[in-house]
């Protein structure tokens, strides 16, 4: 899930405190 938040954090999804949406690790993976 770290490499996953890492990712979001590069594309500017990862952000503090918001709910992260699932389903991005599989496109992304």
């Amino acid at each position: 899930w770290k490499t996953v938040q890492k990712i979001a954090k590069k594309r500017g999804w990862g952000r503090p405190g918001q709910s992260w949406t699932p389903g991005i690790d599989l496109i992304e993976a």
